[in-house]
């Protein structure tokens, strides 16, 4: 069976279709793998590195974001651009509460040993 892996590898890593992008940054077993633009929830799952359950349960919960294209309950599928660009926005927020150095210092745990 001829996959897009070996079509990559035979195209000596040239991209040659702007659907795909390569996955350049990872080592090990994904190495030279291209994401696809549009993703069902398994793809989507290999892409962040996560269960199919964890994305449903994130996707649910508001943490991701909703399928791009959805026309029945079993046809999802979710941009790759939208995904990247969803964890972009959530990079750039400021978290909201206190610092760590702030939770510490309010902290009444005591700590044993010492400098």
């Amino acid at each position: 069976m001829y996959t897009q892996l070996e079509s990559y590898v035979q195209n000596q890593g040239k991209d040659t279709n702007t659907n795909y992008r390569s996955a350049q940054s990872i080592n090990g077993p994904l190495q030279g793998v291209r994401w696809p633009r549009l993703m069902n929830v398994s793809t989507l799952a290999n892409y962040l590195d996560m269960s199919v359950t964890t994305v449903n349960n994130l996707v649910r919960s508001g943490v991701l974001p909703p399928p791009t294209i959805a026309p029945t309950p079993r046809l999802k599928r979710w941009s790759r651009e939208v995904v990247d660009e969803h964890f972009r926005q959530k990079s750039d927020e400021v978290a909201i509460g206190p610092s760590i150095d702030q939770v510490m210092a309010n902290s009444s745990v005591k700590f044993r040993g010492g400098m």
